[in-house]
């Protein structure tokens, strides 16, 4: 295993995170990692990446409107301890045709901030299955791994495949947003998975409710 419980003193190059999900929707489990790497990784720039045509997902996703919407207010560089200046809601993968993969991301930030170093943030469960990514050996030559810990994920992972990366600490939550959506579409009380304004939007939309 090769991992750092934390990164050295921010000197050098821009430090980016990118971190990506479908955000459908976008819990406190996401706000709680986005906040922790901002800090321990002392990001100068944090890229939140909505998923577009999610290849590994087998059920059809909340439209791409909606999923921006609710990670611009779930992601507010306020609620994240950042300043405005450090939170980018990346709209790149919504908007690119056909199925889309992070090392294509990872390539065109590359160009964009030119001698950054790159961290890809990641819950251990999607770490997990790090070998099985599109092009994984050159996302770490692109990027360095940012992983936080999830409950119930074996401890023994592919950590070949995963490079010299780095642990976040992040507590330990269960919370998943296949959880939220089944407790929505109960008609359940989601607010204490949801930040207020998410759950706002979504009562406003009629999102993840089983009605027609």
């Amino acid at each position: 295993m090769s991992s750092t419980q934390e990164a050295s003193s921010h000197s050098g190059p821009l430090r980016v995170g990118v971190f990506g999900g479908a955000f459908d929707p976008p819990h406190v489990t996401h706000q709680a990692l986005a906040s922790a790497a901002l800090s321990q990784l002392q990001l100068d720039l944090l890229h939140i990446v909505p998923t577009g045509e999610a290849w590994h997902k087998a059920r059809a996703l909340t439209s791409k409107a909606d999923r921006l919407r609710l990670s611009q207010l779930a992601f507010e560089a306020r609620k994240l301890g950042a300043q405005p200046s450090q939170v980018v809601i990346d709209e790149r993968e919504l908007l690119r045709q056909g199925a889309s993969y992070t090392v294509q991301t990872l390539r065109e930030l590359s160009q964009l901030y030119t001698g950054a170093q790159f961290y890809l943030i990641l819950g251990q469960d999607q770490a997990l299955d790090f070998i099985h990514w599109k092009n994984h050996a050159e996302i770490l030559k692109l990027c360095r791994l940012a992983v936080a810990k999830r409950p119930g994920v074996p401890q023994q992972w592919h950590n070949e495949s995963l490079g010299h990366f780095i642990e976040l600490l992040v507590p330990l939550s269960p919370l998943s947003a296949t959880m939220v959506r089944a407790q929505l579409a109960s008609a359940s009380d989601a607010s204490d998975m949801l930040d207020p304004d998410v759950v706002q939007f979504i009562q406003q939309q009629g999102l993840y409710s089983t009605k027609t």
